[in-house]
């Protein structure tokens, strides 16, 4: 999809599918992302993110983070800045076992000015440098993967390049 929005940015079908019909019906735990639709448009790379099902309180805000550095990395591919991000989830749900923690969570988003609901990449840098740690800690990660993690904990931590 890279490759094609360099050359034709107009494209329509620069995309990634990950549901595979003829094998994710009859599984007891299919992919959630379906697909992921990218399009440039005013020199800025737009993606829709497709989600078959998404856990609202314990996995939407991470899995929105890693979609967003999916499209930074494509736009930075691609040679364009950054467009809007759509996050389209068919079954968009808590599970009843969070309930008690949902709620507590609304009453401290209830107190916020809508401006101190939003979260930004500088709001959350620090939970997302803790994320790449986190990463980074995992035995089996490679190395080539590492390397990618790093460099994006220096840009998080406002280098150039990682820490040896």
């Amino acid at each position: 999809a890279i490759q094609r929005l360099k050359e034709v940015p107009y494209t329509r079908r620069a995309q990634a599918v990950t549901w595979q019909v003829w094998n994710d019906m009859t599984i007891d735990d299919p992919t959630c992302l379906q697909r992921l639709w990218f399009r440039v448009a005013d020199g800025k790379l737009h993606m829709n993110c497709h989600i078959r099902s998404n856990d609202a309180f314990k996995a939407a805000f991470m899995n929105m983070y890693a979609f967003t550095e999916i499209q930074r990395i494509a736009a930075e591919a691609i040679g364009v800045g950054l467009g809007e991000y759509m996050h389209i989830s068919d079954s968009f749900h808590i599970y009843g076992s969070y309930f008690e923690d949902f709620e507590g969570f609304l009453k401290t988003v209830e107190s916020r000015t809508p401006e101190e609901r939003v979260y930004t990449t500088d709001f959350a840098r620090d939970f997302f440098i803790e994320g790449c740690d986190a990463l980074l800690g995992e035995d089996d990660m490679p190395a080539d993967k590492k390397a990618i993690i790093e460099k994006r904990k220096a840009e998080l931590q406002g280098r150039t390049c990682p820490v040896d």
